[in-house]
């Protein structure tokens, strides 16, 4: 509890500035870079198997399957774009706010 705070408020204080990109975009020490949202890995395995499914399909010639698979692959290769670009973003921004 920070200091002018009432004990009866259950509400937390609001951080006007907003979250740290590195609490949002932690990095792999290991490997100094960051480290791949879960959703992303998610999103890839998605991708994967959409794709079987779509040779799966073609061979056992279900025809809705064909147009199925391929659009849950496209939905799931945008969340990938969308995680690693909002990577790239927040990287950014932390490399701007060290100097």
């Amino acid at each position: 509890m920070g200091p002018g705070r009432d004990p009866a408020d259950p509400d937390p204080p609001i951080d006007p500035v907003g979250p740290d990109p590195a609490d949002l975009c932690p990095a792999d020490p290991a490997r100094g870079a960051p480290a791949m949202p879960r959703t992303t890995l998610f999103a890839l395995t998605v991708v994967v198997l959409a794709l079987a499914a779509t040779v799966i399909s073609a061979l056992n010639a279900f025809w809705l399957g064909l147009v199925l698979w391929p659009l849950l692959a496209g939905v799931a290769s945008n969340v990938i774009w969308l995680d690693r670009r909002r990577a790239r973003i927040l990287e950014a921004s932390a490399a701007a706010q060290q100097g």
